[in-house]
This record gives structure tokens, sequence and C-alpha cells, in this order.
């Protein structure tokens, strides 16, 4: 087993015939008989079978094995962002450059093929040590609403991780590219910081202050983070949409043209060589 979740287990397999390893995603056994989790990954296929990116997992095919459905992926041995931020947060910092980038650059193609991800944050991002990174999960991924469909269609499911859910998401309206952008916002500050701008002692206090909270400064926790990043930062976490940037593309040129450490984090594998020479 590579990895194991709530409600899904990921295998490695490999292909009798040509011998290529490619990753199973199979629900848990105790959800094996759930039609809602069935459908998620049914719809997690019609998502993601037509993307071709670096940073974004391939989803080949699904397939049954007796009444057990499954999903056949890429194959990737990293383990998700949170994972690194959470036991090697110096190598989190270190390639944050490089991680915030492709983050920003796979949302964006997805969001160009028509679809907001509606689930992003740390866990849904595969990372190496070298800071690439590949998108993840589409299983509440929804499709950019356009002309008349914006107003007419059916009011969507109220779905996702309330750490990272952007206000529009929490009231269950209807999804656009800036609401992947506010929980990008969150991530970005988490990655910074290794502590996420919003908590409460319940789940109402915590949605609350998504909708109302004051937008805290990154800098609180890492005042090595400059002070155009953490304007960037806050203009991604506006509570209003239209307040946001309009794409990922803008955020990329915003992110190119400032520094986001007033210092360059040290590679921490050079400083544990140091350490070992002495």
């Amino acid at each position: 087993m590579v990895r194991s979740g709530h409600t899904c287990q990921i295998y490695e397999a490999m292909d009798d015939f040509d011998h290529k390893k490619f990753a199973i995603k199979a629900l848990v056994p105790e959800q094996r008989k759930n039609k809602e989790e069935i459908k998620a990954l049914q719809h997690e296929l019609a998502v993601a079978k037509d993307f071709d990116h670096d940073n974004v997992i391939e989803v080949y095919e699904i397939g049954t094995d007796g009444s057990v459905y499954f999903l056949v992926l890429e194959l990737s041995p990293h383990p998700n962002l949170k994972l690194m931020i959470r036991n090697d947060f110096e190598m989190a910092l270190y390639r944050a450059p490089t991680i915030i980038e492709q983050v920003f650059i796979s949302l964006g193609y997805m969001n160009d093929q028509g679809w907001v991800h509606s689930d992003v944050k740390p866990d849904n991002f595969l990372v190496s040590n070298e800071g690439d990174i590949k998108l993840i999960d589409f299983a509440i991924s929804e499709k950019i609403r356009t002309g008349f469909s914006r107003w007419f269609a059916s009011k969507p499911r109220i779905q996702g991780t309330m750490s990272y859910m952007s206000p529009e998401q929490i009231r269950g309206e209807a999804l656009m590219p800036q609401s992947d952008i506010y929980s990008a916002g969150i991530l970005f500050y988490e990655l910074l910081s290794r502590k996420l701008p919003y908590t409460g002692e319940s789940s109402d206090e915590l949605l609350r202050k998504h909708i109302s909270g004051d937008i805290p400064d990154v800098r609180t926790h890492n005042p090595n983070v400059t002070e155009d990043c953490s304007e960037l930062i806050k203009q991604m976490l506006a509570k209003k949409p239209e307040n946001r940037p309009k794409s990922f593309k803008s955020i990329l040129n915003s992110i190119s043209r400032i520094r986001i450490f007033r210092a360059m984090p040290k590679d921490p594998l050079e400083n544990k060589e140091q350490d070992g020479d002495e």
C-alpha cells in the first residue's frame, strides 16, 4: 500500500505485459458498497481523463474486481505536501518558491480546462524533495459555469475541507477559479508559516472567520516573508471573489516580480552535511 485515506487506499501495481508500474485507487472495505463514493470515483475519471500536464496526476481508467471499483492512476512515490510541512518544514520552506509556482501552474491548467478543483489543500499535492508537485484528487471538482448555466443551474452541494473553503463555497454558491485561488491562498499561508490563517473551537466559528474574519498577516508567524508576498496572500484571501486576482496566470505574473523571502532559507541537507563534518 502506498497511501491510505478516509475513503480510499492507494496500491502500487504492475502491468504483466510491459511491466509498467501504476497506482490503483480503491475504496476502503467499509465504503465499497457506498454508491456516493463509487460515483466520486467515476466523477474523478470524467474530470481528469483528458488532462495532460506534468504537474497533474494522470487518471487512466476505472475498473472493477468483482464488486470493488477502482481507478487506475499514474504512480507517484512521493508524500503529500501536508506531510512535508508537518515533518520537514525546513525543506518545505527551502523549496517553497518551486512548490508554490507549480501549485499555481497546476491549478491554472485545471481552470483553463474548465474545472474548479474545489478541494485545494496541501494533502492534495504530492511533492518531491526537489519541490516538484503533482495535483491529485478530483472527486468533488466542479465544471466552471458560464453564461445562463451560472444563474439557472441547481445549487451545488456544500463539499470541501473547512479549513480551506472559500466564503462562496461555504454558502453553497457557484464556484469559480477565484474559489480555488482563495483555497490556494490558505495553502500558501500554511506553506510559509506552518499555521492556518483561521482556526476555531467549533466548525461554526471556523466558517464564520472565513466569511467575515480579518485577514491575518503571515509575517506574524514568519517575519522572513516579504511585505509584497504577504500582500499577495491577502489579495488571494479577499472575502469577495471579485476582489481576488482574476486567475492563477495573473498570480504567477505577480510572484515573478516579487521576492517571497527577505533572505532565502538555507538548504537543510547542506546544514546536515556540515553538522556531520564537525
